[in-house]
């Protein structure tokens, strides 16, 4: 069996955290896994995901995008001739991803285990920019969400398209 895809799990300055750095680690670290395992990337190709404040993410935002906004996940792809297979780095406000969690009745820890996806998949070339675009790439996250919740908590984790704010 092939060793696992390195997935390293950061926290930002100042940033609150909902459940302790071990569970957010194992989960997020899962739910990048499972994606990346999912589009068969070779296990030599890794990322990063860091967990901020909105704050953190606005100034990230208005430096990469020139967008003076908060926002809930920003991904940030490696150069593609990356020589050791890093794919990127996402970047995830866990205050959004707390208010999202009780806006749309699910837990913090699977809101943030969906942004982690979904930051992944734009890791991976997807965007949501095009209604057919953002179709596909809603599909392959609800199957990846759902590959990675218990069967019973599957559908609280699916997000329609038009919940989702634009990374």
């Amino acid at each position: 069996m092939a060793a696992p895809h390195r997935v390293q799990i950061g926290f930002l300055a100042g940033v609150i955290l909902p459940l302790p750095r071990p569970a957010l680690r194992t989960a997020l670290a899962a739910a990048a896994r499972l994606t990346l395992r999912k589009h068969a990337t070779p296990s030599s190709r890794n990322l990063s995901v860091m967990l901020g404040t909105n704050n953190q993410l606005q100034q990230f935002n208005f430096q990469f995008a020139k967008l003076n906004v908060a926002t809930d996940v920003l991904s940030f792809p490696a150069d593609g001739a990356a020589p050791d297979g890093y794919l990127g780095d996402i970047v995830i406000s866990v205050e959004m991803a707390v208010q999202q969690a009780v806006a749309h009745s699910r837990t913090t820890l699977a809101e943030l285990q969906l942004l982690t996806v979904h930051g992944t998949l734009h890791l991976l070339g997807y965007d949501h920019a095009t209604k057919a675009e953002r179709s596909t790439m809603w599909a392959v996250q609800e199957q990846i969400i759902a590959a990675l919740a218990p069967p019973t908590a599957a559908r609280k984790n699916l997000r329609k398209s038009t919940r989702l704010p634009a990374a």
